[in-house]
């Protein structure tokens, strides 16, 4: 694993609002928002937890900045192949 991932779990004073997911049901992704500033936080959820990506004023600035869609597609097409 990478020296600079850190697996963090969601703090108190952030709410989570989204989760999103592949065609099979697994979650990739968790979306929170800070509950006094109102600033977003996107992780990607791992087999060992939580990995914080990063944070924005906007929900659609952190789907564009980590490519999002393009990754829920890309797992979606290889879980239809495994299965």
């Amino acid at each position: 694993m990478d020296e600079d991932i850190k697996i963090v779990t969601i703090p108190r004073n952030e709410e989570p609002i989204v989760r999103y997911q592949t065609s099979a049901q697994e979650i990739m992704f968790r979306l929170t928002q800070h509950l006094l500033s109102g600033e977003f936080t996107l992780y990607e959820v791992t087999p060992l937890g939580l990995i914080r990506l990063g944070k924005a004023k906007s929900p659609t600035d952190l789907e564009k900045r980590f490519n999002v869609n393009k990754r829920l597609i890309e797992r979606s097409r290889v879980s239809e192949n495994i299965v």
